[in-house]
């Protein structure tokens, strides 16, 4: 089960990470490999998608909510067997 706002994408360690440092002084590091489920679609590129999407509001900042934290919370409270 994933709950997040965007999809896990990153693939290390099990991909191997390529770095350098661009001119400017600016670092980067991406993967080259083509990174696919057991059933041959792909994963690289479109990460594992959340079952449940959450997106933080204004509102829950302001107020100093974590308001992922609190939609992982409900869905367990009601989906996990007691």
């Amino acid at each position: 089960m994933t709950l997040r706002r965007f999809p896990a994408g990153l693939l290390a360690p099990a991909a191997v990470l390529l770095f350098m440092v661009l001119p400017g002084n600016l670092p980067v590091s991406f993967t080259g490999h083509d990174v696919r489920h057991a059933d041959g679609r792909q994963l690289q590129r479109v990460g594992i998608q959340p079952d449940v999407k959450v997106a933080p509001t204004v509102r829950g900042i302001a107020a100093g909510r974590d308001e992922i934290l609190e939609a992982a919370v409900k869905y367990l409270q009601e989906n996990v067997k007691k």
